[in-house]
């Protein structure tokens, strides 16, 4: 029992980061959505795919906690969450470009992936 209540104190110390994956998720998921009905093309296998990606960002971030907890890497899942929301973010600009929504071009550049306009 005492295990189950150093990984739930571990988890509750970082709750802040699961907060911040979880809204830059949901953020990307209302983005993608409205590019969706702008480009007229909502599919169930796209919905599908997001649940299985956030089922993959709670996979993630579990292995944080469990490196925080075998191993006393404290920034585990600082580290996992902060890469999570990056790529969050990535793919809210490109939704929002597309459905019209002007970024600063240094935001742009920042976040482009190569291949795609970005540098």
């Amino acid at each position: 029992m005492n295990e189950f209540n150093l990984i739930k104190d571990i988890m509750l110390a970082n709750s802040k980061y699961f907060l911040a994956v979880f809204c830059f998720y949901l953020i990307d998921f209302m983005t993608g959505f409205a590019k969706a009905i702008k480009n007229k093309n909502i599919s169930s296998g796209k919905l599908r795919g997001s649940v299985s990606k956030a089922l993959e960002y709670i996979a993630f971030l579990l292995v944080g906690v469990l490196a925080v907890y075998l191993f006393n890497a404290e920034y585990a899942v600082n580290l996992i969450a902060i890469s999570l929301c990056g790529v969050e973010f990535t793919s809210i600009c490109e939704n929002a470009k597309e459905t019209g929504f002007k970024f600063p071009e240094k935001i742009i550049a920042l976040f482009s992936r190569k291949g795609d306009g970005g540098e």
